[in-house]
């Protein structure tokens, strides 16, 4: 029964997911400064903390329509409020953050002391809820930063007419493909350095004591 329903969980939120993705691709420019508000505006009087994921996959495709637009705007409101928010409140917002950052691209950038500020806050926090909800922010501002993406979907040049190959030396790669910038390598390097060198040399310090050893230190 209970594998039941997590299989129905998840088959419901692949469903919710699609509809997200398929209504903000094909929502129409004109249109998406008032859903952007609308969307601000829910953030800003409501808390769904049982439901953390889907407003996080929200904001995430919402965001993805036009991140120049819609990034800044809803990391302000979101992360609004958080050092003073109870840790029920912190752990939803920041999972709600990491959702958005996920699919930010380069649009991070601006907000990147922002960014940092709140993996502070949850580093520091001592409810293992806040500090997973960061695990999360963390995971995916790596992901943000350092990924390649597509910009455009076109026709393949590789292939000419009638399948005659085509002169693969004529790809312009750089305007074909995002490819991270240095500014984007260096802020992934500096959350490396901050959260990720520490933790896994603390983590292999653990492994060595073996029974003595405690993952809860690593945690």
């Amino acid at each position: 029964a209970a594998s039941r329903r997590a299989e129905q969980d998840r088959m419901s939120a692949y469903v919710i997911m699609t509809v997200l993705d398929r209504f903000f691709t094909n929502v129409h420019d004109s249109v998406f400064p008032s859903i952007l508000k609308s969307l601000t505006s829910f953030l800003k009087t409501s808390a769904c903390t049982n439901a953390p994921k889907q407003v996080a996959y929200l904001v995430s495709t919402c965001a993805a329509k036009n991140p120049e637009l819609s990034f800044g705007p809803l990391f302000d409101v979101i992360s609004s409020g958080l050092e003073s928010s109870s840790d029920l409140i912190k752990a939803y917002k920041i999972r709600v953050l990491s959702g958005l950052v996920k699919r930010a691209g380069t649009h991070i950038l601006p907000c990147w002391d922002k960014v940092k500020n709140v993996l502070e806050i949850a580093s520091k926090s001592s409810n293992k809820k806040v500090r997973k909800s960061g695990n999360k922010l963390l995971r995916f501002s790596l992901f943000s930063l350092t990924s390649t993406w597509k910009n455009s979907y076109g026709v393949n040049p590789t292939f000419g007419a009638l399948g005659v190959p085509g002169d693969i030396y004529s790809l312009e790669i750089d305007k074909m493909w995002h490819i991270p910038s240095a500014l984007e390598m260096d802020a992934a390097c500096e959350l490396i350095t901050l959260y990720c060198i520490g933790a896994m040399n603390t983590m292999k310090s653990v492994i060595e004591k073996g029974k003595e050893g405690s993952v809860d230190e690593w945690r």
